[in-house]
């Protein structure tokens, strides 16, 4: 019997139309999720859906961003979804916000949870801070990043134990001094090789066709919480994309660096 799991989403103001695409790509291509969960900067009900609970970012995760020294509000988002604790089920997928499932997705092998790896990033400054506060080097022979990832609260919180974090905030604390532009985590090659090292049978580990579809950069606008995607634009990708060889696309919007709502 498959175990139950939770869906994860965090959401800025720049994607929050894209969020009703997200959800219905869902509910065509995955199965056997219980709760959906989602978080934005000010827990705005972003879509009505009776399943969906709203959080504030800062009530998953109470941090000074400005202390991170690169990219905070991207690296925020991803410390949001290492260290929720809100889930219900100790399983659960994130899933970014500007996803789009292409077609039916197994989460579940011969009762082994599924992890979907998207294409080779052998990114050293990933490797360099995971090795520095976990001493975990990269033991698998591909990479774990992919924008839907599904962990589990108990390993992470034995990851914390196992390298003498007493708690999510420990570890956060002490990972401000190490973050630079050569040295910061990416919290999918931080789970996927920490899981392959100590818990190889766990999960069955397989690769998903992804693609990034039609990028686009909105740097120069200056209200960041700015939509550049029109619902008709979004529309169309998920048309063109229908019955492409593809299991998974990202229709992304990027944001200067330094700009709190993520890039």
């Amino acid at each position: 019997m498959n175990e139950k799991y939770d869906i994860f989403i965090p959401i800025a103001p720049k994607d929050f139309n894209k969020l009703k695409f997200l959800l219905k790509s869902i509910d065509e291509n995955l199965n056997g999720f219980e709760n959906i969960y989602v978080t934005s900067p000010s827990g705005e009900r972003v879509f009505e859906d009776s399943r969906i609970q709203y959080f504030k970012d800062k009530d998953i995760l109470n941090i000074d961003t400005l202390r991170f020294k690169h990219r905070p509000g991207w690296l925020y988002q991803m410390y949001l979804k290492m260290f929720q604790q809100v889930t219900k089920n100790d399983l659960f997928l994130t899933v970014d916000s500007d996803l789009i499932f292409n077609r039916k997705i197994e989460m579940f092998e011969n009762g082994k949870p599924v992890w979907w790896m998207g294409w080779e990033q052998n990114h050293r400054p990933y490797f360099e801070f995971q090795e520095k506060l976990l001493a975990l080097p990269r033991v698998y022979p591909h990479t774990f990043i992919n924008d839907m990832n599904f962990m589990k609260k108990s390993i992470i919180n034995e990851m914390l134990l196992r390298n003498g974090y007493n708690s999510i905030q420990h570890f956060c604390e002490y990972s401000f001094a190490y973050i630079t532009s050569t040295c910061y985590p990416a919290e999918p090659e931080i789970y996927g090789q920490y899981v392959a090292k100590y818990h190889s049978d766990m999960y069955v580990f397989k690769e998903a066709k992804t693609l990034a579809l039609n990028p686009r950069s909105q740097n120069h606008i200056q209200d960041t919480s700015a939509q550049i995607w029109s619902d008709e634009d979004y529309q169309k990708g998920i048309d063109q994309m229908k019955g492409q060889d593809v299991d998974m696309f990202m229709m992304h919007s990027w944001l200067d660096n330094n700009v709190y709502n993520w890039s």
